[in-house]
């Protein structure tokens, strides 16, 4: 097994993200409480297309990144080193919790490490359950929402973008010998 990180060196992947006001593959109930960005995954092989998508993480996520150390080739910065100090001491659903998450979802960006990891996840789904009715059985969802439905497609559509971009015995790699974060 290896990292998530030695995946990523090894196969010379690179990615951008730019925060957004919503994900268009959530329902506007999901889009709420949560921070979004649109990524590009680009990889080495000029031959093979970028991936675009979304990603989005709740408020949880950045309180947990601006407690932890920079992730190896990390550069740790003053934003993020203000986020901590905001959050020591301070108890949960309180103002200044709240203030603490507004303040250092500010500077917030995802890591290709958790896009990634998102993205495998999702796609060993697909290969799990085969059907549309298994997958939403199986993971909560109702068979019979339209919503359910969208979000499968999201995820034969980025599994799909995935193969293209880093190729399918890359992709089946990450999602079989690699380990999640």
């Amino acid at each position: 097994m290896q990292t998530i990180q030695e995946f990523i060196k090894a196969h010379k992947l690179n990615m951008a993200s730019k925060r957004v006001e919503n994900n268009p593959n959530f329902s506007a109930d999901n889009n709420k409480e949560m921070l979004h960005f649109a990524v590009i995954i680009t990889g080495s092989n000029k031959t093979r297309p970028n991936m675009s998508t979304y990603w989005s993480c709740g408020t949880r996520f950045v309180e947990i990144w601006a407690k932890s150390k920079p992730a190896p080739g990390e550069k740790l910065n003053m934003n993020r080193v203000r986020s901590r100090n905001m959050f020591k001491d301070t108890p949960p659903r309180t103002l200044a919790h709240k203030n603490a998450i507004k303040y250092a979802s500010q500077f917030f960006r995802p890591c290709l490490a958790d896009v990634l990891d998102s993205l495998a996840s999702d796609a060993s789904t697909l290969y799990q359950f085969q059907s549309f009715a298994d997958w939403a059985d199986e993971l909560g969802y109702d068979s019979d929402s339209i919503s359910a439905h969208k979000t499968w497609r999201a995820v034969q559509d980025n599994t799909s973008n995935l193969a293209k971009c880093i190729g399918y015995q890359a992709m089946i790699e990450l999602i079989e010998q690699t380990e999640r974060l």
